[in-house]
């Protein structure tokens, strides 16, 4: 792919060339867990649903590690690039050396502790022994997940975007087929769902891996000492988005926790449909906002404060826009999608036909605040983003159980999410009227 002119170029046609890559990979990594749902769903029961949402915060944990290494790196990647280009190969080369060393960890740790972990995010003992099969599996691989993200964001960032969307794609495809085949004709039941999921983000390094035989390619490792500075600008740059992640990852903790205690296990298995399909959503916004990053760190980076801006107000319509269209196809044809995870439970149907139809409300809230995160991110405001992170994903939520659940019971578990989301939207614009954008020449020294 031709690299384009950031500075120069048309903002339109710029944006347009990252957006569809960019919505598409991002679309693309949904389906490690909607496609694992829908099988299990399906091949396993209402059961298999419920162990599955409980192992749904540790991707939260994957994805909200993979974009605060991989997008604060690349933010400042972008704008040293601009500034000249001295750090960029110690920045690339840091990300990824931090981000293996994170991902074993991890691994060590959650097989280590798996019982513990799973008691703590609330598996039953009914299920215990599924959550077992599937995040033993998983959390083994954790370093596979971080790689993949972190340098599929610097990959996207020196203008290969096209690459990361095909890797991504390509690596969800062999997912989708590998499902099928572990759970429905080897009988692999839930094993089987993590063994296809596990298999994909190594599939997407090999095929991102391509990338460092280009002529293009400014992307190289380096052998550095460690530069704890360095380390520290990346992971601030990136800890708002880090927020907002692992902030989903909390709330669906709460979530799940709260409905077992209400309702049972099905409302659980009935969260879990509705979390997947709005995730299919959120992926989308993100994909939106990432698209936008690059364009905007290298214009800010260069003193074009107004270029910058437009490429956000592009973000922004675009977002919302399909924002307000998945509101609304989940209010026409909830049970369609819900009957698409559900096998002849025509109780567990009726739940989440119900609760979808209240919770896509926040769909609309949820676009507009993950392009303004991301945007702050972009031009190193990210004091804002981790503001906008923590009220939208944290405080908004606890204040939203406080009020809604006395007040409609069960039901009210669902209008906590549109609740929170449209509290961080006036946040968002609070804090955009009062915010005065300007150049800043020290971002990397």
């Amino acid at each position: 792919m031709k690299k384009m002119d950031f500075l120069n170029s048309d903002l339109k046609k710029i944006f347009i060339s990252y957006l569809i890559p960019g919505i598409l990979s991002s679309l693309a990594v949904s389906l490690y867990i909607f496609v694992d749902t829908m099988f299990v769903g399906i091949g396993v029961g209402r059961d298999g649903l419920t162990a599955l949402n409980v192992t749904v915060p540790i991707f939260t944990l994957f994805t909200s590690l993979y974009l605060c290494i991989g997008i604060g790196g690349a933010n400042i990647f972008s704008l040293d690039k601009a500034s000249g280009g001295k750090n960029c190969n110690k920045i690339f080369s840091i990300s990824v050396l931090f981000t293996t060393c994170i991902g074993i960890l991890i691994s060590i740790l959650g097989i280590l502790f798996i019982d513990p972990i799973g008691m703590f995010l609330g598996a039953t003992q009914d299920i215990i022994h599924l959550f077992r099969d599937y995040f033993g599996i998983l959390v083994g691989f954790t370093w596979a997940f971080l790689i993949s993200g972190v340098i599929g964001c610097f990959i996207r960032n020196d203008g290969a975007p096209k690459l990361v969307m095909v890797a991504t794609i390509v690596a969800n495809i062999t997912n989708v087929i590998l499902d099928y085949i572990f759970i429905f004709e080897f009988n692999m039941g839930i094993r089987g769902a993590v063994i296809a999921t596990v298999i994909s983000p190594i599939v997407n390094i090999l095929i991102l891996s391509t990338h460092f035989l280009k002529k293009n390619n400014t992307l190289k490792f380096c052998i550095l000492r460690f530069d704890h500075k360095l380390l520290g600008k990346i992971l601030n740059n990136g800890f708002g988005t880090f927020l907002l992640e692992i902030s989903r990852g909390v709330s669906i903790f709460i979530f799940n926790n709260i409905l077992v205690r209400l309702g049972g296990n099905i409302y659980v298995a009935a969260y879990g449909i509705i979390l997947n399909v709005s995730y299919v959503i959120i992926c989308i916004f993100s994909g939106i906002a990432q698209s936008t990053q690059p364009i905007v760190s290298m214009n800010y980076g260069h003193g074009l404060i107004e270029r910058a801006k437009k490429v956000f107000r592009y973000g922004f319509v675009t977002s919302v826009f399909i924002g307000i269209v998945s509101f609304l196809i989940s209010l026409i044809f909830s049970e369609n999608i819900s009957s698409l995870f559900i096998n002849n439970d025509f109780e567990l149907l009726s739940i989440t036909t119900q609760g979808m139809k209240i919770y896509f409300i926040g769909c609309i809230f949820m676009a507009f605040n993950i392009v303004t995160i991301y945007f702050f991110q972009s031009i190193h405001e990210s004091q804002k983003s981790i503001l906008i992170s923590l009220c939208s994903g944290v405080f908004f939520i606890i204040l939203g159980f406080l009020i809604l659940i006395p007040m409609f019971k069960i039901n009210g578990v669902w209008f906590v999410y549109p609740f929170s989301e449209f509290l961080g939207c006036l946040v968002c614009l609070l804090i955009l009227k009062k915010s005065k954008i300007q150049n800043k020449k020290e971002l990397i020294q």
